[in-house]
């Protein structure tokens, strides 16, 4: 006989990577999905029990939603009395306090909020992390002030080049390089109105990386690590932003800094998005973490080269079974994902180079359209998913499409 369980998933982000075939010969589970009364995400295309639409309030970017508390306390609250083996998840950084909140409530299993909330805030997780002798880069809280007397200091104790963004935000929202005073003072009168508090912090200078963690019970099950061409703040200059899976040999140093990382922040229960740099100088930098699944394609590229879903993954060991996992680099095939920004100007498209792998294009405008400079990392023209046998035909293929090829013209 199947074992009864229920699942809430709360937001949509990530909703169509699970596989929820894996799981139906060892459980009669009911799949409960709560998403915003502003989502357009057509619904129709899931295989949910129950879905509850709920009030929810937006920055003013519509980058991070939050849902109102009362209706997903009362929603909880209903489905436990369907059925008391409930459990819930959220990959939704707008949301994954309120999850935890939530757990803390009801007495749920997961992480709860006293160890969720460090994640939520840039500098109370560089200052934990610091605490255990991990570099991380100079920062302050920013001051909205206009004087040169302040951004001079600024400059001196922390970077000539500096980086100002919002302590709690997400998707490369507001984040701004400073080159000089005239861009600081400019930043300070777009900004000093909006709803955000900010950090200023180090300009690191390096390669930068993404390791992704699934833990339970403070044992890591997965630890994956990707490459990126540029820092995704050069996204908003229109350059593309991309991930590739690093083969063991070469992701080993940067996977082991990204679980002391992870250590210092708790090892929590769930999958956890750590950005680090390598800095020019060879030190390895933490950067920030997320207590969520990395986004836009990446539990695709783990699927496909490491044969892994991650979300599945998660939802197993929150479930109490077990996945049959084999987890080797090399067997399948090496996926790597690039993203490119809209531009400002009249969209042409550019062909493909030709590529030893096979692909998956998705542009997101029409030929001929008028678009405008990306703002962050929602305003998406184009991407493409690679896929290669070989890992060093993927390598080429990468280096190719983030090297001097235009996916697009502007005029």
């Amino acid at each position: 006989m199947k074992i009864k369980k229920s699942v809430v998933f709360i937001g949509i982000r990530q909703i169509l990577n699970y596989n929820f075939k894996e799981f139906e010969n060892k459980f009669d589970l009911r799949k409960i999905l709560i998403i915003g009364k502003k989502n357009s995400l057509n619904i129709n295309t899931f295989t949910f029990e129950e879905i509850y639409f709920v009030n929810e309030s937006c920055d003013d970017s519509d980058i991070l939603c939050e849902y109102n508390y009362q209706e997903i306390h009362q929603i909880i609250d209903k489905e436990l009395l369907v059925n008391k083996n409930l459990t819930i998840i959220c990959q939704d950084e707008g949301n994954v306090l309120n999850t935890a909140r939530l757990r803390d409530e009801f007495d749920l299993t997961g992480p709860r909020f006293n160890e969720i909330c460090i994640f939520r805030d840039k500098i109370k997780m560089k200052q934990r992390v610091s605490e255990y002798g991990i570099r991380v880069p100079k920062y302050e809280i920013l001051e909205f002030n206009y004087s040169k007397t302040y951004y001079e200091r600024l400059t001196k104790e922390i970077c000539n080049k500096l980086i100002i963004k919002p302590i709690n935000s997400a998707a490369s929202n507001k984040v701004c390089l400073i080159n000089n005073f005239e861009e600081f003072v400019q930043f300070l009168g777009f900004s000093e109105k909006d709803e955000y508090d900010y950090e200023v912090e180090e300009f690191i200078e390096g390669r930068m990386f993404h390791v992704d963690t699934v833990v339970h019970k403070k044992k890591v099950h997965f630890v994956g690590c990707c490459a990126l061409n540029l820092p995704p703040i050069q996204f908003a200059n229109g350059y593309p932003t991309s991930s590739f899976p690093l083969n063991e040999e070469e992701a080993n140093k940067v996977k082991n800094f990204g679980l002391k990382s992870i250590e210092a922040l708790g090892f929590p229960d769930g999958i956890q998005h750590t950005e680090i740099f390598l800095s020019n100088n060879g030190e390895f930098v933490f950067l920030e973490s997320g207590a969520r699944a990395p986004g836009l394609f990446v539990v695709e590229l783990y699927n496909s080269t490491y044969n892994i879903n991650i979300l599945n993954l998660e939802l197993s060991l929150v479930l109490n079974t077990t996945m049959d996992i084999d987890a080797r680099t090399g067997n399948y095939l090496h996926a790597f994902s690039i993203v490119w920004p809209t531009k400002k100007g009249k969209l042409r498209r550019n062909e493909l180079p030709l590529l030893k792998g096979s692909y998956k294009l998705n542009w997101n405008h029409r030929d001929g359209e008028i678009l405008g400079i990306a703002q962050n990392a929602l305003n998406i023209l184009v991407t493409i998913i690679v896929y290669n046998e070989d890992y060093n035909n993927a390598k080429e293929d990468f280096d190719l499409l983030t090297g001097d090829f235009e996916m697009a013209n502007f005029d």
